[in-house]
């Protein structure tokens, strides 16, 4: 095995065999170690409380929705905006983050590619409601703040946790200046 005589410190998320490996070190090998959390995990789980807007949301699934059940309707959101939207996965790190990025983009193209998949007979169970939400004014401008509010504010952890995940020996080195940077840039987009 390893020398781990040396050992001070580690980093760990909260996946459950990184937490055996510690008690494991701890309790068989009597090694003591402090674990220190995750910085990559740390700002992707500060950027969860980004998503929570409820009406973004619920734009964010209809669109999604529509999406993932009709290629008709993907070629034509294509057809619009020429920007596909990206995957939204529960698992990979601001995905949810850069599919309402580019929503917020073409937001002004929403309505009008809504309007012509209800006109084609696609996916009527969520185009009508989705035209419904995108119909009164003061909705579409709570639905505008919401998704720039979501970009500007998720924007800085989300360049920070992807500069935090990596797994070079110098990270521990750059991850003050990362951290001061996205401070710094989250600053900014609050004045």
């Amino acid at each position: 095995g390893d020398d781990l005589s040396n050992l001070t410190f580690f980093i760990r998320d909260s996946c459950s065999t990184n937490a055996a490996a510690e008690r494991h070190m701890q309790q068989r090998l009597g090694i003591s170690v402090g674990a220190i959390g995750c910085g990559a995990h740390g700002a992707a789980n500060a950027g969860e409380c980004c998503h929570k807007a409820k009406g973004a949301a619920a734009l964010s699934k209809a669109v999604n929705g529509i999406l993932t059940s009709s290629h008709t309707a993907a070629n034509e959101w294509l057809q619009f905006v020429a920007e596909p939207l990206p995957t939204c996965s529960t698992i990979k790190w601001w995905s949810v983050h850069d599919y309402k990025k580019v929503l917020s983009k073409h937001f002004e193209f929403i309505r009008p590619w809504a309007e012509k998949l209800k006109d084609t007979g696609i996916c009527p169970r969520v185009i009508v409601p989705l035209l419904a939400l995108l119909r009164d004014p003061m909705t579409i401008s709570k639905l505008r703040v919401e998704l720039a509010g979501i970009v500007a504010a998720g924007e800085p952890l989300r360049i920070l946790t992807h500069q935090l995940q990596a797994d070079d020996a110098d990270l521990p080195f750059r991850a003050s200046s990362y951290i001061e940077d996205a401070l710094e840039k989250a600053i900014k987009s609050s004045n």
